[in-house]
This record gives C-alpha cells, structure tokens and sequence, in this order.
C-alpha cells in the first residue's frame, strides 16, 4: 500500500477548466467596448497563452509577463487604430485581474476528489500536490478549495522546476518522509505528470476524466477507482 499521493492539482482535483472557460468569458467582456469580435479574440488567447505558460514555467518570461501579455497581444491585433500601446495595457491589465478573481476563487473540486481524499484521511495515507504555474495564483486556489495546508502544496515557481522535469518530482520527494516505492503520483497530463513521474520512477496514474487520452499505463476516469 502506498503511504503517499502526490497530486497534481489542476483538472485532476479541481475543474480548473470549467474555471477557465468563465473567467475567459468574464475577462474578455473588458474588451466589448472597444467592438473587438469576441470570437477572433478567444481564439488569439487560446492559441497564445499555452505559449506563454510554457515560457512562464521554462522561466523565460515573468509571472507578470505571462499573465498581462496573453490579453495584451490578441488586443492590440485587433483594437482600432489609434488606441496607443498604452491604453491596451490598461485593458489587458484589467482583464487579468478579472480573469484571476474569477478562475482561482470560483473553481470547485470534483466530487470524486472530495471523496477519495476524505478515504486518504481516513487511512492515515498522507497525500501532497504538485502543480505549475504562478505561485500566488496556486496557492490562492488552494485556499479556496480547503482540502489541504499550504505548507504541503508545491508550485513550480516557488520550487524552481517544473513538470516535467525529473528534478520537480525529485524537489518533492526529498521534503517527504517516505521512500520513493511508497508514493504514487496522480495527474491528468501525458506529457506534464507521467512522462515526469516516469523520469523519476514514481509510480503513476493517468485520469483521463473524459476517455479521451490513448495511454498504455494504469489509467482512471474518477479518483474513486483508486480506493480498495
């Protein structure tokens, strides 16, 4: 039996997506006077901002880079002429203070996660998060949601790696009292939590929510699978 869980956190404990779409749609509304087509505007953000994450956790770029460019950029291709650099800032700068009100503060977990954490507790199986991205906005989040102490939340940002990267995981398993063969890592990304844990020898999950993932691995739909 495994003595550790290490999570990731978004869309695998919490409906960050859900989260996002709503405060996309309430960032965006910054925009309507300016008669930018809503449209074209999403998909300019949508196509930019996985970009700009990614230089974001590489740390290429600033948290306030990422946050304020991925509205400043799409805007200033599409506002009418004559609105100088400026100003777009000023709308990009408040559309991301709307966007971070709503998507860190509104999330709600899955029901499945409420459950098997309350199983964990229960067991006495200790369990932590892993997760990338802007470290205020995480742990804002984490807040929110109450399911676990700040001081067991690990951000790429504040840790320096990020997923990934083997040296993420292995940041994490040091600050644990537990022997590598007694974790098991849990997340919703290919790419960003099993090809890492793998790097690092962890045992993982995949939780493909909506069945939509092609994974050879252990793979679950709801963490409520995981329970025996």
């Amino acid at each position: 039996m495994y003595k550790c869980i290490i999570f990731d956190l978004d869309d695998t404990l919490c409906d960050y997506s859900s989260a996002k779409r709503k405060a996309l749609d309430k960032a965006l509304s910054s925009f309507i006077e300016l008669g930018i087509d809503q449209n074209c505007l999403r998909d300019l953000y949508l196509e930019l901002e996985p970009k700009l994450f990614k230089l974001f956790t590489s740390k290429k770029i600033d948290r306030e880079k990422y946050r304020v460019n991925r509205f400043f950029f799409p805007v200033l291709s599409l506002c009418p002429q004559g609105l100088s650099c400026d100003k777009v800032l000023k709308y990009a700068e408040t559309a991301n203070i709307n966007y971070q009100d709503y998507a860190n503060t509104k999330v709600e977990m899955f029901e499945d996660a409420v459950i098997y954490l309350a199983y964990l507790q229960k067991r006495s199986i200790d369990y932590v998060i892993l997760t990338n991205g802007p470290s205020d906005g995480q742990k804002r989040k984490v807040k929110h949601l109450k399911v676990i102490p700040e001081k067991k939340v690990f951000v790429s940002e504040d840790i320096v790696y990020a997923k990934p990267d083997a040296k993420a995981f292995e940041y994490v398993l040091q600050k644990l009292p537990f022997c590598k063969k007694e974790c098991l890592f849990v997340g919703n990304s290919i790419e960003e939590d099993i090809k890492g844990a793998n790097k690092t020898g962890i045992d993982c999950v995949l939780i493909d929510r909506e069945g939509k993932q092609s994974f050879q691995g252990k793979t679950i739909r709801l963490l409520t699978e995981l329970i025996k």
